[in-house]
């Protein structure tokens, strides 16, 4: 059975490979598999991005979208008001 819509090689590769064990035909097995292998698929996705651009650090930004919002609490809550 082919997968509901386009997948990429490494999503492919998953639904093939569950098929082929497991032979999914139900509505509801056959959508949580496709959604699998297209997790898959942005998983790897990511993964060469990663390796291609590095990791981005959000180190010191997370402070200052807190501060900016009125906030000094991550929680977003003022810490006065507790």
């Amino acid at each position: 059975m082919p997968p509901p819509r386009k997948l990429g090689s490494h999503g492919l590769a998953l639904w093939e490979s569950v098929q082929s064990a497991y032979h999914i035909d139900d509505v509801g097995g056959i959508e949580l598999l496709a959604q699998a292998c297209a997790a898959a698929d942005r998983v790897e996705a990511l993964a060469a991005q990663i390796s291609a651009e590095g990791r981005l650090s959000t180190r010191g930004v997370v402070p200052k979208r807190i501060r900016h919002c009125g906030t000094n609490s991550p929680t977003g809550h003022s810490l006065s008001e507790r």
